[in-house]
């Protein structure tokens, strides 16, 4: 599980039609912090957002496994 501790969006450019692409990096990774960054781009290789974020990670899922068994 990990839970963002640190996020911002920049929005640099209005996305007015077409397809928009993402691509996420994994800055660092450690065992209790972890960072990221995502860039999206229009059809024309244009940047619309650039994503950051820092998560806090812990070994334990948000909702048990076994509650859901079963159901």
């Amino acid at each position: 599980m990990a839970m963002g501790i640190n996020t911002s969006v920049n929005f640099v450019k209005a996305a007015l039609g077409g397809t928009l692409y993402a691509e996420a990096q994994e800055q660092s990774k450690g065992p209790k912090l972890a960072s990221y960054s995502v860039m999206v781009t229009d059809d024309d290789g244009d940047v619309v957002a650039i994503f950051q974020g820092m998560v806090y990670r812990k070994k334990e899922p948000i909702i048990p496994v076994n509650k859901w068994q079963g159901v």
